[in-house]
Order: C-alpha cells, then sequence, then structure tokens
C-alpha cells in the first residue's frame, strides 16, 4: 500500500469519526474544530522537520488535548472541579486556550526550524543515523554464520542479566515496601548514608534503565521474556504505588515491540501495562493515609496482599474505557490544561516565578499549599504534586494574562530540544552506535521534557549528552 494511500485511507476514517461527533454531540465535534484549527499551523510547520523530538513534541500536544478534549465533553461528569473553574462545554470559551497554545507551538517550531537552517551540519547528523550509519551489527567481514551466533550468544546472555537483576531487585522492592521507602508521596525513614533517597533512585530510575539497555541487546522476539519484565513491572509499581514507574518499565519492550512490528508483543505488553496502571492507582486507596497534612504508607498487608485487594477494587471500580485516557494524561489533559489556563500566576509570585520553576525546579519554591490551593482549590498532602507540571502547563499558567511570556517558554523548548537532539546525533555519528536504537531514545527524552521540564533529572541527561558529544574518546555500545 502506498503512502498516498494510506493518507487517503486516514483522511476518509476521520471524515467518519467527526461525522459520528456531529451526530452524537455538536458542541463536542465544534470544540473539536477549534483544537484543531488552532493547533494545525504548529503540526504542519513541525513536518517540515526531519528531527525527531519537535515532531513528537508537537504531536504530543496535539493527542493529547484531541483526546483529552472529546472524553471530557462526552462525558461531563468526570470533570470534578466545576465550583473552582465552571466549563459549560462549549466551542467559545475554550478559543483562548488554543489559541495560546497554538502561538506557543507555531513560535517553538518556528525558531526549532530557524535553527536547523543556520546549523547547516545538523540535518547530516540528524539524518545519519536514522538512515543506518553505524547500524551494522559486526564488522563488514564477519560472516553471516559468525553473526547469527553472536547474536544468539548476546540474546542470551542479556537475558540471564535481565533475569538476575530482577531477581536480585525484587527482595530489595519488598523490603523498602515494608519499610515505607521509595512510596510515592511517603517520606521515608531516615536511614544512614542517604539510602533512602539512594533506594528511591536505584528502583525507579536506574533498574528501568539497565533492564531497558539488556532488553535492546536481545532479540527482543520472546513473548514469554515481554511477560517476565512486565511482571516485574507490575511488582514494581505495587512496591512503589508508582504508576510511572510501570510505564517507564514497560516502555522500551512497548516501543521496539512497535518499531520491530511484533504486534502479539505489542498487544499483550501494552495490554498488560494498562492493567498494571489500574491496580497501581487502585492500590494507592489501601496504601496511603494522610495524618495532619502529611502523606503516610500502610504497608502492613505487604506487597501481594496488597495486590489482590487492589485488583479487586480494581476490577469493580475502574472505568476500563478511560483507561487509555488517563495513561495520557500522565503527560497532560485537557483538564490540566484548562485549570492551567485559569491559573493566576501573582498567586505564586509572579509569571517569572513559573517561568524559573519550569527551567529548573531548585531555584525557586512556589509555595506548596499556594501553588495547589489556586489550581485545585484545596491542599494536598506534603510529598504530592496533584497539578499538570508539563511543558504547556506551564506555559498556560505564566501567559495568562500574560501573552509575552509565551516567547520565553517557546526559545528555551526550541533551544531545548534542538541542542539535545543535534548532540545526541553527534555521539551517534562518532562512535557508530546502532541507528536503531536513537529514535526510540529521542522519543524518549522528549517525553521526558514534556511531562517533568525543569526536573534534575532531565537536568543531568541534557548536560550529559552535552559533555559525551565532545568527548574526544569513542564510547563502546554494541547491540
Amino acid at each position: 500500500m502506498s503512502r498516498s494511500d494510506r493518507l487517503l485511507i486516514a483522511v476518509f476514517v476521520a471524515g467518519l469519526a467527526l461525522l459520528a461527533l456531529l451526530l452524537v454531540s455538536e458542541q463536542t465535534f465544534f470544540s473539536l474544530i477549534v483544537v484543531l484549527f488552532a493547533l494545525a499551523p504548529g503540526v504542519l510547520l513541525a513536518n517540515r522537520s526531519r528531527a525527531v523530538s519537535i515532531r513528537t513534541f508537537v504531536y504530543l500536544v496535539l493527542i493529547t488535548q484531541v483526546v483529552g478534549l472529546v472524553v471530557v465533553y462526552l462525558n461531563p461528569d468526570i470533570y470534578s472541579q466545576q465550583s473552582l473553574r465552571p466549563l459549560t462545554f462549549t466551542a467559545t470559551e475554550i478559543m483562548p486556550l488554543y489559541l495560546t497554545l497554538g502561538l506557543f507551538l507555531v513560535i517553538t517550531v518556528g525558531l526549532f526550524l530557524f535553527l536547523e537552517s543556520r546549523f547547516t551540519g545538523y540535518k547530516r547528523l540528524n539524518a545519519s543515523p536514522l538512515s543506518g550509519v553505524g547500524d551494522s551489527l559486526f564488522n563488514a567481514e564477519t560472516t553471516a554464520s559468525q553473526k547469527s551466533k553472536k547474536a544468539s550468544l548476546n540474546h542470551f546472555r542479556s537475558w540471564v542479566i535481565i533475569a538476575v537483576l530482577i531477581f536480585v531487585l525484587l527482595p530489595l522492592n519488598f523490603w523498602a515496601f515494608s519499610k515505607g521507602i521509595a512510596i510515592t508521596g511517603v517520606k521515608p525513614p531516615e536511614l544512614p548514608f542517604k539510602l533512602s533517597g539512594a533506594i528511591w533512585y536505584l528502583t525507579k530510575l536506574i533498574a528501568p534503565a539497565a533492564i531497558a539497555y539488556f532488553y535492546i541487546k536481545t532479540q527482543r522476539n520472546s513473548l514469554l521474556g515481554a511477560l517476565f519484565i512486565a511482571s516485574y513491572a507490575f511488582l514494581l509499581g505495587m512496591s512503589t504505588g508508582s504508576r510511572g514507574a510501570v510505564l517507564l518499565t514497560m516502555s522500551t519492550v512497548i516501543g521496539f515491540a512497535w518499531l520491530d512490528k511484533r504486534w502479539m508483543i505489542l498487544l499483550v505488553s501494552g495490554s498488560i501495562a494498562a492493567f498494571s496502571v489500574a491496580v497501581v492507582t487502585a492500590s494507592r486507596g489501601i496504601i496511603y493515609y494522610v495524618v495532619g497534612g502529611q502523606a503516610f504508607g500502610d504497608t502492613s498487608l505487604g506487597v501481594f496482599k496488597t495486590a489482590q485487594e487492589a485488583l479487586v477494587l480494581a476490577l469493580r471500580d475502574t472505568d476500563w474505557w478511560l483507561l487509555v485516557p488517563s495513561i495520557l494524561g500522565r503527560f497532560e489533559s485537557f483538564k490540566g490544561a484548562w485549570l492551567s489556563m485559569h491559573f493566576d500566576p501573582d498567586a505564586v509570585g509572579g509569571p517569572f516565578m513559573v517561568f524559573l520553576k519550569f527551567v529548573y525546579w531548585g531555584l525557586v519554591d512556589l509555595g506548596h499549599d499556594a501553588f495547589h490551593v489556586e489550581f485545585l482549590g484545596r491542599t494536598v498532602p506534603e510529598g504530592f504534586y496533584n497539578a499538570s507540571g508539563s511543558v504547556i502547563s506551564y506555559v498556560l499558567m505564566a501567559s495568562h494574562p500574560y501573552t509575552y511570556y509565551v516567547l520565553r517558554f517557546a526559545i528555551f523548548t526550541a533551544i531545548y530540544l534542538f541542542v539535545f537532539e543535534r548532540n545526541l546525533d553527534r555521539i551517534w555519528i562518532k562512535n557508530g552506535f546502532p541507528g536503531r536504537v536513537l529514535l526510540p531514545l529521542l522519543v524518549y527524552i522528549t517525553l521526558s521534557f514534556f511531562v517533568g521540564a525543569g526536573s534534575i533529572v532531565n537536568i543531568l541527561l541534557f548536560f550529559a549528552i552535552l559533555v559525551l558529544s565532545y568527548m574526544p574518546v569513542k564510547l563502546r555500545f554494541k547491540v
């Protein structure tokens, strides 16, 4: 099937969906048209770039807002902030929100394209890894038989390492859960040598990254192996109360199943990940309790008993058809964008304070209670962050009524995405790394920036890429 045929089919299906939406709800239809027309210029501009990061960023904005708006407008009862930010579910009231967002996308993409055109070496660097430069697994002299043997050996070794990692980490996860360590939103006990923080980073960041690294080195064709990692992701999510830990651990399996066109692995691993998110969400009602504005964790049941009770709650209470929109809402949602648009930045020190928080969380303290009262109309326990923290949320929070702040956010976003992708490309070219690994890595770093701009992890990752791109010594990475 040619590209034009696929495009015609996509247009036909989209037309049918819009027609069905018009028949079901006129206001939802016209509101969706507002979103599409407001964001279309930025999307069309992004398609002129060959860069993965800017296209991923723009399409993530489009998908989250289209899905989020349709779900809320068709089911107004799920919008729970009527008393704080009234919403009449019309097309005209959301127009200022999406005109602001559309302006931000146009300026961001325009600046990115300008940087692309000024730095002529960028297109070469960007295109080469994805076109297969350095994508040979072994030297040209290596025979097909040697390639097969070496690939099989790497496959076996990598799965052994993954198994050892998981069987070593699981007892640590269970012990940490029993002691209230690394549970999202719960202040951990004080341990010597800052072990609580070390365990948090090990279980939630380092371990998923290590599993992803060795999974990439396998042949990625084992459904049983995918189920093995999915089981660990579920137990990790249960022992930390973190949906993000589930999605982070499963992202490599799901992403490469899509890239490798292994549809059964994609279907099974994606379904398990979504189901795990629902159960982990239900487990929070069992684990958490609040005393004096501070969240605590009740871990007396243990991981398996908690999972058993959470499973019953999830099967009873979860609206399964809302599961995919809720996962997309982890990146951003229509509700989050709407609340952000009506945020008064002067309540937390002004728009410049919001911008500094966006650049790096550690630069300013917006005030935990003041921030949540302005965003949600209520406080939440210390340790929890129940407000949107995506790039577009920061943009909307600071730019109402200070529209000119859109320019500051657009400049920072364009430079950040351009610099990290250009230098990551340079690392791949210089070291001859396999090109097929670059695409999911670019997507992952873009998603990480989108949902956690200003986090210490993203800051460190950004500077690590800069340093590695200019290192004279070649790195070793074989798949």
